[in-house]
């Protein structure tokens, strides 16, 4: 399982771990490139976990974003879903010198059928590949 994340080790973090391909190939761009998530949010006193869908051009371009972002510690990242389900804006400015300088806002919302999977945080800066004929 891939996983990305943003803020401390266990509070004031956001955690979005990818399971896998949501169903088997069939041809279709979209239907072939939908993928199970399950995302962690701690904010405060608050928790909460839930089971996302997610495209995978929307992670691609959340990670060209941060790549921009990460060479010139200026500008925006915005990682949006189609389902809105969750929606992330990382801002930086310009100083890069500490986590304190960024900030990161946005909704995450539960969909009706939440799922729980464990999870293991290998490289976060690793691209998830799109299916054959999908952006890669």
């Amino acid at each position: 399982m891939e996983a990305f994340a943003f803020g401390g080790q266990e509070r004031e973090r956001l955690e979005v771990a990818i399971a896998g391909y949501e169903r088997t190939p069939t041809g279709d761009y979209y239907d072939d490139n939908w993928l199970t998530a399950d995302i962690s949010v701690h904010c405060g006193a608050f928790q909460g976990r839930f089971a996302a869908a997610l495209l995978t051009h929307e992670l691609q371009t959340f990670h060209d974003q941060l790549e921009v972002l990460y060479q010139s510690l200026s500008g925006n990242a915005a990682f949006n879903t189609l389902e809105g389900q969750l929606a992330l804006s990382v801002t930086g400015d310009g100083r890069g010198a500490s986590a304190d300088h960024r900030r990161g806002d946005g909704p995450a919302r539960q969909p009706a059928a939440p799922g729980v999977r464990d999870r293991h945080r290998p490289d976060p800066t690793a691209a998830v590949p799109a299916r054959p004929g999908g952006r890669a």
